[in-house]
């Protein structure tokens, strides 16, 4: 795509670890709130505990792509109370309304070009252990993101551990228009519960302004694993202002 045509059309969705990012700097925030589970086994992993959480979550990431070359810095933060609880397996029904906080942060280095690109990299991730129904785990984890295609036709990506709140593999189509950009895909959500189910993931952003854009994300993979959130994007393309003066 033409570098004028670029500049016009900024790539939110790559900030989020989907898409091709637009040259300059990005920086998103996002919060919103949805409900999750996870499953607790208790020390001698007997009894399985099923906990469900209704949480609010924040997210925050800066890209910067200077030609080809991008990074990408992001994190998501997630503090919640369990209001429902089970035990299978057992007669007695664990204790719930015990608060719990999880979170992430990954950081990526990658190269984009017209019809493509990836960006590889790790991170951190919270996740529940036998010590008690409340303790999460910090443990490393990859963050990696391709996109393949035409970002003003459509693009095919692909990503692990990447974006606001989407810690599984997933895929799926975008596309980008100067008016607003939307992603779709499918994937496992990762939630630490009874297996990997799949999950949906769905990304709207308008953009009425050069610089602001607000946007909206959506997650789904059963009733009790949802969340919406709400975000803003900033960006800033110095190369472009100065080329208006």
């Amino acid at each position: 795509m033409p570098r004028k045509s670029r500049s016009a059309c900024a790539i939110l969705l790559g900030l989020l670890g989907v898409g091709p990012p637009e040259d300059g700097t990005n920086i998103a925030v996002q919060g919103g709130g949805g409900r999750y589970q996870y499953q607790h086994t208790g020390c001698e992993r007997i009894d399985s505990n099923l906990y469900g959480v209704n949480a609010a979550h924040g997210y925050a990431a800066v890209t910067n792509r200077s030609d080809h070359f991008t990074i990408a810095a992001e994190g998501t933060i997630e503090p919640g109370k369990v209001r429902r609880a089970e035990c299978r397996g057992c007669s007695s029904r664990p204790d719930f309304a015990h608060t719990v906080t999880r979170g992430a942060a990954d950081l990526r280095l990658g190269g984009h070009w017209a019809y493509g690109g990836f960006e590889l990299g790790g991170g951190v991730g919270s996740y529940p252990n036998s010590r008690g129904p409340d303790t999460f785990d910090t443990i490393p984890l990859p963050s990696i993101s391709f996109w393949a295609g035409a970002p003003d036709a459509v693009y095919f990506w692909s990503s692990f551990n990447a974006g606001a709140r989407q810690p599984g593999p997933f895929a799926g189509v975008g596309r980008q228009d100067a008016r607003f950009d939307l992603t779709a895909g499918f994937g496992s959500l990762l939630t630490p519960a009874d297996d990997l189910r799949p999950g949906v993931v769905l990304a709207f952003d308008a953009k009425p302004h050069p610089m602001f854009w607000p946007g909206v994300d959506l997650r789904y993979q059963d009733q009790d694993n949802w969340s919406v959130g709400l975000r803003l994007t900033i960006h800033f393309d110095a190369r472009a202002a100065g080329a208006d003066r």
